[in-house]
Formats: C-alpha cells, structure tokens, sequence
C-alpha cells in the first residue's frame, strides 16, 4: 500500500494546511489520518459565455444546471447553427462535472478499483448532459 512506501506528513505538521485547499484536492493527498503529499493544484471550472450572444437571443446568463440547459434550449432554438458548448473529449471535464454532481463512479480497495456509473450523481450528470 502506499502508506509503505511514502512518508506520512502528517507528524510533520502537514495537516494543518486541510483547510487551504478545497475538498477535491485535499482527498486526493490523504490516506486515513495519513498524509503523503500537498496539493500541487486543482482544476477550477469557469463558465464563458458570448455576451452579444446572449444578449441577441434575450438569454440571462444562467446560474443553475437546470438554466443551464434551458438557455442551451432557447438558444439552439433561436438559431440552429449555434450551440452553448461542445464536447472538447476532455476526460477531465466530464469527471469534474461527475464529482461536482456528487457523483463517485471509481472507488478502490487496496489495488482493485471498481468503476460503477449507476450512482446518483453520475445519473443526475449523464441526465444532464444527454
């Protein structure tokens, strides 16, 4: 296991620096009450919109999920040829927007990792997304 091969931090002080990071990273770094690195980063998401866009078509920028796919709607429906977004093949986005669904698809036991995509948060992701 891991925590036989690498030192714990956390008799070094290392746990004092849990509330610097979010959740995402800070899990990622933590075995138990052990700790075997510090976040070297995450991967904030960010929402980019064409104001002129928006503005031409009457869409409020939105603040939900569920306008999300609402302006996606009115949008394509006032002009065929413009989408809110595409799919750029980034694994990274869709696990992100797993994890932010409260989804958690991949769980491990000791070496064996069981990938499960039924959990509710994938579903309410891949319902959206659909």
């Amino acid at each position: 296991t891991i925590g036989k091969s690498v030192e714990d931090l956390a008799p070094y002080g290392a746990t004092k620096h849990a509330t610097s990071f979010t959740p995402g990273p800070w899990n990622a770094v933590h075995q138990d009450r052990a700790i075997h690195a510090l976040p070297m980063d995450s991967g904030p998401m960010a929402f980019f919109y064409n104001k002129k866009v928006f503005d031409k078509h009457g869409i409020k920028v939105p603040t939900t999920w569920d306008e999300y796919v609402q302006a996606a709607r009115t949008l394509h429906k006032a002009d065929p040829k413009i989408f809110i977004t595409n799919d750029t093949g980034d694994a990274g986005a869709t696990t992100s927007l797993i994890w932010q669904a409260g989804g958690h698809p991949y769980k491990t036991d000791g070496t064996a990792v069981k990938i499960d995509f039924t959990d509710e948060g994938t579903q309410k992701y891949t319902a959206t997304w659909q």
